[in-house]
């Protein structure tokens, strides 16, 4: 597992698990679109699984999806591992303008975690802009109050966030260029 940050990450920050980590520790890990739960009965049932499923404790890590591009640009990175999240880490640190792409929780987290950064180390004239296109995980899970709550904050720590978006051209043959988008509810 790799803890998000945007400074360099130190080995003491990156945990290996063993295979059967979660079988000794008595955990079952279940993966699975949730139909419902019952936190009365302490059951919950998955899409596509017909019994219903007991449990004592539960941890529920609603995860995120991540979409890549179908072109492949020499600015555009993805953080799946330690070397992607060095890679990402030197680019920052040029960058005039950020842009995250997605509505996931990651997403948003990852704006927060860009903006405190760069604010940390005094690049505070950097642009960052999230832009949802499809999902929308803080009006899914938290309702319209608490996402305008966080865009609010959002606004305050300088991060533009773009939502009901459709993008409608990516420009660039190696490098990305530009992003053409609409917004959806036109």
């Amino acid at each position: 597992m790799i803890r998000r940050k945007f400074g360099p990450i130190s080995k003491n920050e990156i945990y290996f698990v063993e295979e059967d980590f979660f079988q000794k520790a008595g955990v079952r890990v279940m993966a699975g679109e949730l139909k419902f739960l019952d936190i009365e009965k302490k059951e919950l049932a998955l899409k596509g699984v017909s019994k219903k499923i007991p449990y004592d404790k539960i941890l529920i890590a609603w995860g995120s999806e991540k979409k890549k591009l179908k072109e492949t640009y020499s600015n555009v990175f993805y953080l799946e591992d330690r070397q992607a999240h060095a890679r990402v880490h030197n680019e920052l640190l040029k960058a005039k303008q950020v842009v995250i792409l997605g509505g996931t929780l990651e997403a948003y987290q990852v704006a927060a975690g860009v903006r405190d950064y760069l604010d940390s180390i005094g690049y505070t004239q950097t642009r960052i802009v999230l832009m949802c296109q499809d999902k929308d995980e803080l009006l899914q899970n938290f309702g319209s109050s608490v996402k305008n709550a966080i865009l609010k904050q959002f606004h305050k720590k300088r991060i533009t966030v773009l939502t009901d978006i459709q993008i409608t051209q990516m420009k660039g043959t190696t490098k990305l260029e530009a992003i053409h988008f609409r917004d959806k509810k036109n």
